[in-house]
């Protein structure tokens, strides 16, 4: 090959960037936090539903009477307090209690699961979160019941879906090598997002987003579900290039 002396040689950008390998299928997608009773309440021996009274359950040692209460406290989704004095008496069940600490909630919602006989919290939003939920009969009370056995624990811990990174080389338009890292992560089952970063300061994404890449129930790619900014393309502002460079990715061996 001979180049003139002198000539200028164009660099070429990296136009497609190919995939290869395989992705965890033991990550696991993100969830939403839920609290629930750590045993169900119980009326009679068996497990306790929304229509049972308080003073029904077997662990309800004196009845309530018009001006007991219930003492409530927790933390949301975020972090953030709440707390509640719940009025209670003869007629109160399990589903006014699940309705009065629904009330108090931001970012979350309570119910009393009648299939299991718990209390159960599930924040709105899946990720990390920090809920919790105390409740307690008042000191000043006539009736009492022993609520320790259903204390509410965490059932399933709140998460982000999981991280897969990993690098990818490519040519901007001078020729240049330039490293992205790719950070794979879960959404759902067989589907995943992905997002581009610099390793190095050389520029700005435009686009660095591909949403909804599926896979065959096999662990063979099925399509991008992402369109507009997250479909099957990238684009680049490197810097003192003028052109920005659009980059097509291929997921067909992954």
């Amino acid at each position: 090959i001979k180049v003139p002396l002198g000539a200028v040689v164009p660099g070429q950008a990296t136009a497609t960037a190919k995939f290869s390998g395989n992705i965890p299928s033991a990550a696991t997608p993100p969830a939403a936090e839920i609290l629930s009773s750590r045993a169900p309440f119980k009326v009679g021996g068996a497990n306790a539903t929304s229509a049972t009274l308080l003073n029904s359950l077997d662990k309800n040692s004196i009845d309530y009477v018009a001006g007991d209460s219930i003492d409530i406290a927790g933390t949301n989704p975020d972090g953030s307090s709440f707390s509640g004095s719940f009025a209670v008496n003869a007629t109160t069940t399990l589903g006014d209690l699940a309705t009065y600490i629904d009330g108090l909630l931001t970012g979350a919602n309570a119910t009393f699961d009648n299939a299991t006989g718990k209390l159960v919290v599930t924040a709105d939003a899946v990720g990390p979160a920090e809920m919790s939920l105390t409740f307690e009969d008042d000191a000043g009370n006539t009736g009492s019941t022993n609520f320790d056995d259903n204390e509410a624990i965490v059932s399933t811990e709140g998460k982000d879906g999981d991280i897969v990174t990993t690098h990818v080389q490519i040519f901007d338009a001078r020729g240049q090598t330039q490293t992205m890292i790719a950070e794979f992560q879960k959404q759902d089952n067989n589907s995943w997002d992905l997002t581009f970063s610099f390793a190095d300061s050389v520029g700005a994404f435009v686009d660095s987003t591909v949403t909804g890449i599926e896979f065959n129930d096999d662990g063979t790619f099925f399509r991008i579900n992402g369109t507009g900014v997250g479909d099957s393309e990238i684009e680049i502002a490197f810097d003192s290039i003028a052109d920005n460079q659009t980059i097509k990715l291929d997921f067909s061996r992954l």
